[in-house]
């Protein structure tokens, strides 16, 4: 086999077993949002952020806190909501882009507000 037949099966294995790997993390991405509870809503939308309540955790090197921000939404994929602009809290150490629509599940906890559940890493997980 010449270096040039050589070169193009690796290049080949490499882009197959790319391919593979890729496949495989987008399929367990949508495994957790296709489990959710029929009590949650799975909606895209931008979030403008109101307040960040830090947890002060000396051990935190992020910093790490709750926000609360107000979620509007521009497709429901399921559920119901009670209308197209919501308030959301989320545990994280930074904010969300607010120039960006993101793809979020949510549940609605007993204050009326709603819980933005994480779907893996930290943050809040509504199971």
């Amino acid at each position: 086999m010449s270096s040039l037949s050589k070169s193009v099966a690796g290049l080949a294995l490499i882009a197959a077993l790319s391919s593979a790997s890729s496949c495989a993390s987008t399929e367990l991405a949508r495994d957790g949002f296709d489990q959710q509870s029929p009590r949650d809503l799975i909606v895209l939308g931008r979030i403008k952020t109101l307040s960040y309540e830090a947890t002060n955790d000396p051990d935190d090197i992020l910093g790490h806190g709750w926000i609360t921000a107000e979620l509007h939404v521009r497709k429901v994929i399921s559920g119901k909501p009670p209308s197209r602009s919501l308030i959301v809290r989320y545990f994280a150490h930074s904010t969300f882009r607010d120039d960006r629509t993101f793809r979020l599940r949510l549940r609605r906890i007993e204050s009326g507000q709603y819980l933005i559940c994480s779907e893996g890493g930290i943050g809040a997980r509504c199971e």
